[in-house]
């Protein structure tokens, strides 16, 4: 009987030791942990019996598959454990004449039910033990490059391998490829020249598997040989023989032997000129060849080669414009020069074209191009040795404009003048001020510009250039006043509409002329709905819809980092200035483009919000400044004093700069309506509303209806009584306005904290609030925002608040 059955019978025997002696004829299944069930079917032909084993027995098959019982308690003598090993050693020499015939069959009978490895589910003094490993991994593993292209591995042999399979990737952790399986301890291999690779090792018993051993490969290519260097004038030309293997050829400079090489250029070739000398210094050179990245050795110039110095440069170089199409240029002699070269170029750094040869020390231009801006360069030479170079930029400019006159005629101003020697066109620019804030208005080719649809009151400042190519000539200034008219009054009620960057869809990229004509379209419908105010978004994240020297331009307005090449700001103030509307400038002055916020206690943050803001009162005619609902993220936990205290410290300082440049612009802010939450995120609107300094005017977003239940189920006029607690807090007289909801007309409204089912149930819901409002002293409002007046409920409910104010 085969020697591993009995085995696999013996080890189902202690499996179920818990059973008295098991006879293996019975009809019970035996369950071996992890493998299949047996039973005597599957057992048929094998000669079965009754196997007694002591539980502190331990069965160990070795790789010569003799069972070995052995009894770990060795102190005890038992002569019932003797008999039960002499009966199974008698039971082995019986049966092994028949093993020879019968192993190759019973093998295969167990093969094709292999059992997996059996867990020991024994006490822990029985053991179940069969191990088969492969040969150790190889060591002393490393290799030459014996060439550029090809490399020798060795390794010390493996104890007990018979051969060793060698493959290659060319990642560590890639796929590799099997090169070949040899019985000798080194292999020589083809690369490819500066490719890095890796080579593993495996050592093989037979057909058993050993340990791997892993190492990377990478051969260089030769180093070049015969390096010469040669001067030539003030360059180096450097030649070689070529390296074997090498893909390029990468060139180092030092003006030390040893030491500070960098890299001048790399070539393909095996000659390199160096053009980038320095006259009067001198130069070492290494070469190396290199491929596929891989560098070779380097191979150095045995000396230096020094360049000579030329003359000086020219010293006093200038330009005298003679007229609009001629120059001259002049400099004082160098010494030791013989002659000068005269360059030209259209940019410093650019291609130089020889102009003239000369032994003198002025040269006059003639037909230059008026107004183009060129570079020129004077190269003083010794014979052929130049000497270092001095350049200067220069132009030649039209003639200014003479007879500028300007006329006004009801709200139009027209400007003429008389034309200027080299001018091609004429650049008009504008402002409210008499020397700050210009803004080019036209470039025009004629002698004449019309300024049209003007503000009334206002007196205009006018620069006019004649220009030519990249240059301009001197300014020529006049002013006139467009004479007053009626004009919205701050002291009056407010009806405004915000104008939000959500609302910019009409406005972004367009043309100036595209632009004006929505803004427009825009501000007409906010009038027919009878407001008087607009409070247009011109800072959202921390940017500008405007030229800005302290912020980027949105990109809500513009798609350029460039913006466009007009002034959206000042179009938009313009545009509604005459259409009798207040503009607001509405900024949010902590938001980040990230959703994020600037450290409000910060002072540098602090003084770029006010220089902002300064930047806007100075340069545009805005009737006020206006924040809104944005301080503290809700989530800072920066404790609820210091918070109010770096955002009135913010506040201030703005308000005082607003008063400082232009007393008559209003500044005011909007915050949330929830009085706790706004203090919450740093607003202090109880000392805002009791202290002067701070605000001019306050707008509240009271955004609920009369109709609301809370979550816990508590009906409320949450408006009424949200209005009258900004009332209530209101000590020093300061004009409120309340904000109103005109987004959410139409539907009722379900959010975390309860029911807003107002909106949905009326169409007078602005009405009666606006109207509540003015009894509580609000003198005026605010609708939030300039999209939701075309939502279909908002026209009956812009129809009742229209009565409020007729």
């Amino acid at each position: 009987m085969n020697k591993r059955i009995i085995a696999i019978l013996l080890m189902a025997v202690m499996i179920i030791s818990t059973f008295s002696n098991t006879a293996l004829a019975s009809n019970d299944i035996l369950e071996v942990q992890g493998s299949n069930a047996f039973s005597n079917d599957s057992l048929e032909g094998i000669e079965t019996g009754t196997f007694t084993l002591e539980e502190e027995a331990t069965i160990i098959e070795n790789k010569e598959d003799n069972i070995i019982v052995e009894y770990n308690d060795t102190n005890s003598e038992n002569p019932d454990k003797d008999a039960n090993l002499e009966e199974h050693e008698e039971i082995l020499e019986d049966e092994k004449s028949q093993e020879t015939n019968e192993s190759t069959q019973i093998d295969d009978d167990v093969n094709e039910n292999q059992i997996p490895p059996v867990q020991n589910t024994l006490d822990d003094n029985n053991v179940v033990k069969e191990l088969v490993t492969g040969p150790k991994a190889v060591t002393s593993l490393t290799y030459v490059a014996m060439n550029y292209k090809e490399v020798m591995i060795s390794w010390k042999e493996s104890e007990e391998a018979t051969q060793y399979g060698i493959y290659r990737s060319a990642e560590k952790d890639g796929t590799y490829e099997l090169l070949a399986k040899i019985s000798t301890t080194n292999y020589k291999s083809e690369v490819s020249c500066g490719l890095q690779y890796y080579y593993k090792v495996v050592p093989f018993k037979d057909t058993i598997q050993g340990e791997e051993n892993i190492i990377a490969i990478v051969t260089k290519p030769d180093k070049v040989s015969n390096l010469k260097a040669q001067l030539k004038v003030t360059s180096i030309s450097i030649s070689w023989k070529a390296g074997k293997g090498a893909q390029v050829y990468t060139i180092y400079r030092s003006e030390k032997k040893n030491s500070a090489y960098e890299i001048v250029g790399e070539t393909n070739k095996t000659k390199y000129t160096d053009k980038s000398t320095v006259q009067g210094k001198s130069y070492y050179y290494k070469v190396f060849a290199k491929s596929n990245g891989t560098q070779g050795e380097g191979v150095q110039t045995k000396k230096s080669i020094k360049i000579p110095k030329g003359p000086k440069a020219v010293k006093g170089l200038k330009y005298k414009r003679e007229s609009f199409n001629s120059l001259t240029l002049s400099w004082k002699a160098s010494t030791g020069a013989t002659k000068y070269t005269i360059y030209r170029s259209t940019s410093k750094n650019g291609i130089y074209k020889k102009i003239k040869t000369t032994t003198k020390t002025t040269y006059r231009l003639k037909n230059v191009k008026c107004g183009k801006i060129y570079f020129y360069k004077i190269v003083p030479y010794k014979d052929k040795l130049p000497g270092k170079e001095k350049i200067i930029k220069a132009n030649t400019i039209p003639d200014k404009v003479t007879k500028l006159k300007a006329t006004v005629k009801d709200n139009t101003i027209t400007l003429t003048w008389k034309k200027a020697k080299g001018a091609v066109t004429y650049e008009i620019y504008r402002s409210n001020k008499k020397n700050s804030g210009f803004t080019k208005v036209a470039e025009i080719k004629k002698t004449k510009y019309i300024d049209k649809n003007l503000t009334y009151g206002k007196t205009y400042y006018y620069q006019v250039y004649a220009r030519s190519n990249d240059s301009k000539g001197k300014k020529v200034v006049c002013n006139a006043t467009i004479p007053k008219e009626n004009t919205a009054d701050l002291s009056k009620e407010m009806r405004a509409v915000w104008i939000s960057y959500l609302d910019y869809g009409l406005l972004k990229d367009k043309n100036e002329s595209d632009f004006t004509k929505n803004i427009n379209a825009m501000y007409d419908k906010v009038l027919a709905q009878n407001a008087n105010t607009v409070i247009v978004h011109v800072r959202a994240f921390s940017d500008a819809v405007y030229p800005s020297r302290f912020y980027s331009w949105g990109n809500y307005i513009t798609s350029s980092e460039d913006g466009p090449d007009y002034d959206p700001l000042e179009i938009m103030i313009t545009q509604a200035h005459k259409k009798g509307l207040l503009f607001q400038a509405w900024i949010n002055p902590y938001r980040t483009k990230d959703g994020g916020r600037v450290n409000p206690g910060s002072s540098s943050a602090i003084k770029k919000i006010v220089s902002g803001v300064e930047e806007i009162v100075l340069n545009y005619d805005v009737d006020g400044i206006h924040f809104d609902d944005y301080f503290y993220l809700s989530t800072d936990d920066t404790s609820q004093e210091e918070k109010m205290a770096n955002v009135n410290k913010m506040v201030m300082q703005v308000y005082a700069k607003i008063k400082s440049i232009k007393s008559n612009v209003i500044f005011g802010i909007s915050p949330a309506g929830n009085i706790d939450y706004a203090k919450s995120i740093g607003c202090d609107v109880e000392t805002w509303l009791s202290t002067t300094g701070y605000i001019d005017y306050i707008c509240p977003q009271l955004y609920w209806s009369d109709d609301y239940v809370t979550r816990s189920g508590t009906y409320t006029k949450m408006f009424t009584n949200t209005m009258k607690q900004w009332a209530s807090i209101n000590k020093n007289n300061t004009t409120m306005y309340a904000g109103l909801a005109l987004y959410k007309v139409g539907t009722a409204v379900e959010t975390t904290w309860g029911s807003d089912m107002g909106w949905g149930r009326s169409t007078s819901n602005l009405y009666h609030q606006y109207k509540a409002a003015k009894n509580a002293g609000y003198l005026g409002y605010s609708l939030y925002r300039y999209e939701s007046l075309s939502l279909p409920a908002a026209k009956e409910e812009l129809n009742q608040l229209k009565k409020l104010s007729k």
